[in-house]
């Protein structure tokens, strides 16, 4: 499915919600903290692949499944080593998983410190 199709089922699949259940625009928008010409631009074709965040906060805030939704943009095939540790991650203990996960956290903040940039370090439930 091409992304100008994600786009257009996406949006039509939001339009008839709201009007289905007699939601008026700018009151989910104002919900989903979206600008309020949010989707006028998008039904006039003025935004042609809206932000994938905007999308799911629409579908969340309708109570919609993305489940049969593509990925507006496809990730990047990572490389062939980062591959083989996401195989054997997989295959781990939970305590192992733990680790792995409180080395890679730990390495992020030295990473930020290091760099003199504040960035977001959010901890994993890994207990």
């Amino acid at each position: 499915m091409a992304m100008k199709d994600i786009s257009e089922s996406a949006r039509n699949l939001v339009v008839e919600t709201l009007e289905s259940k007699g939601i008026s625009d700018r009151t989910c928008l104002m919900a989903c903290e979206i600008n309020p010409s949010f989707l006028s631009d998008w039904r006039s074709g003025n935004i042609k692949n809206p932000a994938f965040d905007k999308v799911y906060r629409l579908f969340k805030h309708l109570n919609l499944s993305m489940d049969n939704m593509e990925p507006v943009r496809a990730p990047a095939k990572a490389p062939e080593d980062e591959e083989e540790l996401i195989r054997i991650y997989r295959m781990m203990k939970r305590e192992g998983k733990s680790m792995i996960l409180a080395a890679a956290y730990a390495e992020k903040r030295r990473l930020a410190e290091e760099g003199g940039r504040a960035v977001e370090v959010e901890d994993a439930d890994i207990g």
